[in-house]
């Protein structure tokens, strides 16, 4: 626990543990829960506010994330209201206060796939921080005590829902804490879409998404954020891959004022393989720091990274991407690449690859590069009567589409209207 001279001197918010067994009650947690939730509330205590000299918080003020509040009692949220049932398409809500909502798109056959509330799931309970434990950090540790909606997904071994799994996260209080597992049995595949929604000024959202692919298992993970004006939030995603297993992830960020993202992937078995798309747009002065993290740990393992962001106004954007290769993961290969599309000369952007290698005989690289439109293209466009508005949103289109088309095709769709979208209403200005 922190001293009380700690507690005299940390600008942090620091909470009663009365208020996170109070939580727990209305929640209907069980005891092995409840246990969870102290012991990361002890983590919380116990890790100091990131050091700001370090690269990771360089660009990021911890203080400007953290909620004002975080330990009042989440009363009911406000009602969802008539659900529409997408065709394909099964919906989750994770609403703070509410128990999850869940929507499916047929009646009838699971396929396979189970979802239950996390609280009153014992497999997710006990799953639960196996990817991303409380020790992960400060926003981890927080988030994993104060939670208060979650939901756990499992499909069944070599089994394969033809719907795609839609979880929407609504900010809608003050300080919104959900959490999300999913759990791939060996041979299983699952398509999901996780989206950020809602918000406002001076809401703060803690989100963490742990996915486990078993051998041979298959995920196609999309994260999308589209956060209203004002929103701060901090948000990690962290899958495990099983030998012969594949994560095929891509994350859009788009909205609020302040983001910070944490994602990627333990590659935890022989030719376990990863693939990680990024793409933002960032205008106004909005600022996104996301960090990426491919971590091989055994041989003939795989990794692919590209990040894309444009940016416009006053915004800033940061990113740091590291790769990890262990002393027993020979044989291994990886490569991620990050560039930014710089539409304003006020924009700024920082990128910081990184390579940790402790064997040989594996093949790894990264690239970086920033730079503006190319003046001759927009000319070119312009000349054929389109409006300069209209080029550069042509233009920084075309720059995402080799990202694009590395979505999962059945995802596709959804990551060329969300772009597509936010360009139409003005996400350049």
């Amino acid at each position: 626990m922190a001293s009380s001279a700690t507690r005299l001197t940390d600008p942090r918010p620091l909470p009663p543990r009365e208020r996170v067994i109070q939580l727990a009650r209305i929640t209907g947690d069980h005891l092995p829960l409840v246990q969870k939730r102290l012991e990361a509330l002890d983590a919380y205590l116990e890790t100091p506010l990131p050091d700001r000299v370090k690269h990771l918080w360089r660009y990021s003020d911890p203080l400007v994330l953290l909620p004002q509040h975080p330990f009042v009692v989440p009363q009911p949220g406000p009602e969802l209201g008539t659900i529409n049932r997408t065709p394909g398409i099964d919906d989750v809500f994770l609403v703070p206060g509410m128990r999850p909502v869940i929507v499916s798109s047929d009646s009838g056959a699971d396929e396979g796939m189970t979802i239950t509330p996390l609280n009153e799931s014992d497999e997710g309970i006990e799953r639960l921080g196996r990817a991303v434990p409380a020790q992960h950090g400060l926003f981890e540790a927080l988030n994993a005590s104060i939670w208060s909606c979650g939901v756990m997904i499992n499909v069944a071994k070599n089994r394969s829902p033809s719907r795609v799994l839609r979880i929407t996260h609504l900010a809608s209080l003050p300080t919104t804490g959900t959490r999300v597992v999913i759990n791939l049995e060996p041979g299983a595949a699952l398509k999901v879409i996780e989206v950020h929604d809602s918000g406002g000024a001076g809401i703060s959202v803690l989100s963490v998404s742990e996915q486990f692919v078993g051998r041979n298992a298959e995920l196609s993970h999309l994260l999308i954020q589209t956060w209203d004006k004002g929103t701060a939030g901090h948000v990690t995603s962290r899958a495990v891959v099983e030998a012969d297993g594949r994560l095929n992830a891509s994350l859009i960020s788009l909205g609020g004022a302040h983001y910070k993202a944490d994602v990627g992937a333990v590659l935890d078995g022989v030719n376990a393989i990863s693939h990680i798309t990024g793409m933002g747009l960032c205008h106004g002065r909005q600022a996104m720091d996301h960090h990426t993290f491919h971590d091989h740990r055994h041989p003939h393992t795989e990794s692919e990274l590209e990040f894309k962001v444009a940016l416009t106004g006053r915004a800033k954007s940061a990113y740091t991407g590291l790769i990890r290769i262990g002393e027993t993961a020979e044989k291994s290969e990886a490569y991620q690449e990050c560039r930014n599309l710089l539409l304003s000369s006020r924009a700024q952007t920082e990128t910081i690859p990184e390579l940790e290698i402790l064997t040989n005989d594996v093949r790894c690289s990264h690239g970086a590069t920033s730079g503006p439109l190319d003046p001759e293209q927009l000319f070119y466009l312009k000349s054929r009567g389109i409006s300069q508005a209209e080029a550069i949103a042509l233009m920084v289109r075309g720059f995402f589409e080799n990202a694009i088309i590395r979505v999962p095709r059945q995802l596709r769709p959804n990551v060329e209207s969300t772009i597509d979208h936010h360009l139409s209403r003005g996400g350049l200005k």
